[in-house]
């Protein structure tokens, strides 16, 4: 695709872009308190409302095109939480506090995650995510595959296009 290819997408993105930009300003200039992500990264309030604005205009330009953000990361890891009894907690603990914790997951999943603002819900996964720290759980497992799936994702056009050069593209050609 060519640069110029992409100015309607630009210009349908370019006010969502300027209000995340004005959301990141304004909690700049008041202040705001940064907390550390799992991965150990600061994060902030401001960080997630812009997102929240920046994911819904990416959805609203481009539908059925998937956004993968950290509220979708988040969300997946915690659908396999709450399908699945963690094998990680079980090897370690037994397979009633795995069953456990699979329980508050998906209490956490069907009751109350998913309703208000991005922050809110953020708030409630780290709440959850704190719960299990402090008694030593870590759902590895969960993790693990919530890992695997967005990889495969992310690697599923690749999988699908022929290759490029070498040998292997001679046989696609037939």
């Amino acid at each position: 695709m060519k640069l110029e290819d992409y100015r309607g997408l630009v210009e349908e993105l370019l006010p969502a872009v300027l209000a995340a930009g004005r959301i990141e300003m304004r909690h700049f200039r008041s202040g705001v308190e940064v907390s550390t992500k799992a991965d150990t990264t600061p994060v902030t309030v401001a960080d997630h409302e812009a997102e929240e604005v920046l994911t819904e205009a990416l959805h609203r330009a481009m539908p059925g095109v998937p956004v993968i953000a950290e509220e979708a990361v988040a969300a997946v890891h915690l659908r396999f939480m709450a399908a699945f009894a963690d094998s990680h907690i079980q090897r370690k603990y037994g397979a009633a506090t795995a069953e456990a914790v699979r329980g508050e997951a998906d209490l956490l999943d069907r009751h109350w995650l998913w309703r208000g603002p991005w922050v809110e819900r953020r708030r409630r996964l780290l709440a959850f995510d704190s719960k299990l720290k402090s008694r030593n759980l870590n759902p590895g497992t969960s993790a693990d595959l919530t890992v695997a799936c967005l990889l495969a994702h992310r690697l599923d056009d690749m999988i699908r296009l022929p290759p490029r050069s070498g040998p292997e593209r001679a046989r696609v050609r037939g």
